[in-house]
């Protein structure tokens, strides 16, 4: 691999280091539209978040060790059976990382259906605004 090809896989690999964190944070947001909420799960979503980018990341390194465009266990680009059980090792921890951060989103999801209606949660869902109606103007419309 030449020093420019090494340097645009790093490049990419910085471009990557956050992408799975920042879309699970956005795939998160609707979160904040449900009525009444004040918060509570934006720190545990952030850990879901960093959990996961974790993952990726060791998945990504994994891949770079066997593949010998990262040192591995020997410090060497050589490709090892040392750097085979340090890429296998790697991405066992990603595996548990993933299923961590899944059963993690898991328990929020059943804590936010246990609090909030499937209505609530399905405005809150598509960005819709919620109109609350006062008793006249609802009686109004019931007419």
């Amino acid at each position: 691999m030449s020093q420019y090809e090494y340097e645009q896989q790093e490049t990419q690999t910085e471009v990557y280091s956050h992408a799975a964190e920042v879309e699970i944070q956005k795939e998160w947001r609707w979160v904040n539209r449900l009525p009444g909420y004040g918060g509570e799960y934006t720190q545990h979503i952030n850990e879901i978040a960093q959990d996961y980018q974790q993952a990726v990341n060791l998945e990504i390194e994994a891949w770079r060790i066997r593949n010998g465009q990262e040192p591995g266990a020997d410090d060497t680009l050589d490709i090892s059976a040392q750097d085979q059980a340090q890429a296998q090792s790697l991405r066992a921890q990603a595996h548990d990382l993933r299923i961590e951060s899944v059963n993690k989103a898991g328990a929020i999801a059943q804590s936010i259906k246990s609090r909030w209606n499937e209505q609530q949660i399905s405005l809150a869902r598509t960005g819709e605004k919620q109109i609350h109606l006062s008793r006249d103007i609802n009686r109004d419309i019931q007419r």
